[in-house]
C-alpha cells in the first residue's frame, strides 16, 4: 500500500497494471488465490485526501479509470500527474466516451492543485476532453486527438490541400492559467492535426483573454519505426509552410514555439526484458 504512506512525496512507477476491479481471476479454473488477482488498493479505505503525495507519475501502464478514480482520490494536493500507456502504438487505453468521462473525473478530485498534467498513448474519442475547470494547470503534455477528440468519418481532408475547414469547439478546452502546452501527434495524422493546430492559432489570435498566460506552445511528431508512409516530397514541403505558418501566427500573438521529431520504437520492451518474459511464460 505504498500510495498510502503518510510522508511520501514523490511516486514514479513503470510497467504496472491496475484492472477496475480484480474482484475475480481471468481464468475460473486457476488454482491461484483471489488475492492475487485483486489489488489492496480497492479495498483501502483512509478517506479522501489522505496524504501528501505531490508527484505521481505512470510510465508504460495500463491503469483502469476505476482504479484511477481510486489512486487519485487519496492526495491532498497533486501538483504532477503523468500516465503513459503501456502499448503506445495501439493506444489501446480508455476506448469509449464512458471510459474517457470517468477518467476524466478521476482527474478532477485534483482539479484545485494539478499545475503539470502529461497523458501519452490513451485512446482518442469523439469530443475530446475539456480541462478547463483545472485553476492551476501551467504545464500540460496530451496528444493532440486525445485533447481535440476524433473526427467523425468523412472529416479527414488531403494532407496538403488546404480543404474544408473542420470546426473545433475550443471554449473551455484549456484552463487560462496555462503557460505551456506540449501537442503529440503522429506523422500519419499529418493531415488531422494540421487543422487543429491552425484552430488553436486562430484561436490565440481571435480570444487572447482566453488564454492570457500561454506562452509556450511545443509540437512533437512522432515517427514510428516501420511505418511506411507514401509522401511525395512536395506534399512534406506543403506540410511543413503549413506548419511554421501556424508557428509564425502564434508567435505573433506572444507566444513562442518549437517543432521537434521524436522517433518511436514499436516495441517497448528491451530484448533482454522479452526473452525473461518469454522465459516466465509471460508474452
Amino acid at each position: 500500500m505504498l500510495f498510502l504512506h503518510p510522508n511520501l512525496d514523490s511516486l514514479e512507477i513503470h510497467h504496472a497494471y491496475h484492472g477496475p476491479d480484480m474482484r475475480n481471476p481471468p481464468d475460473e479454473a486457476s488454482d491461484t488465490p483471489l488475492d492475487y488477482w485483486r489489488s489492496p488498493i480497492f479495498d483501502a479505505d483512509p478517506g479522501p485526501k489522505s496524504t501528501k503525495l505531490r508527484l505521481l507519475h505512470f510510465y508504460q501502464s495500463d491503469i483502469s479509470p476505476q482504479a484511477l478514480t481510486k489512486l487519485l482520490s487519496f492526495p491532498q494536493n497533486l501538483q504532477g500527474f503523468t500516465l503513459t500507456h503501456q502499448d503506445l502504438m495501439r493506444s489501446g487505453q480508455y476506448e469509449n466516451r464512458q471510459e474517457v468521462e470517468v477518467f476524466v473525473e478521476a482527474l478532477r478530485q485534483q482539479k484545485e492543485s494539478l499545475e503539470i498534467l502529461k497523458l501519452q498513448g490513451l485512446k482518442a474519442c469523439i469530443g475530446g476532453i475539456r480541462l478547463y475547470m483545472f485553476s492551476c494547470l501551467q504545464n500540460l503534455e496530451i496528444e493532440v486527438d486525445l485533447l481535440f477528440g476524433r473526427l467523425l468519418q468523412g472529416q479527414e481532408s488531403n494532407p496538403v490541400a488546404e480543404g474544408p475547414e473542420v470546426d473545433f469547439d475550443l471554449e473551455n478546452l484549456l484552463p487560462p492559467s496555462l503557460k505551456q502546452l506540449t501537442l503529440r501527434y503522429r506523422t500519419i495524422n499529418n493531415p488531422v492535426a494540421l487543422h487543429r493546430l491552425e484552430a488553436l492559432a486562430s484561436f490565440v489570435e481571435e480570444k487572447p483573454s482566453m488564454l492570457p498566460n500561454m506562452r509556450y506552445v511545443r509540437l512533437i511528431e512522432e515517427m514510428l519505426e516501420d511505418e511506411i508512409i507514401t509522401i511525395s516530397q512536395e506534399d512534406i514541403d506543403a506540410i511543413q509552410r503549413r506548419r511554421l505558418d501556424v508557428l509564425d501566427r502564434l508567435q505573433v500573438n506572444g507566444v513562442d514555439g518549437e517543432h521537434k521529431v521524436q522517433e518511436l520504437s514499436t516495441e517497448p520492451w528491451s530484448p533482454s526484458l522479452r526473452e525473461l518474459m518469454s522465459a516466465l511464460g509471460n508474452g
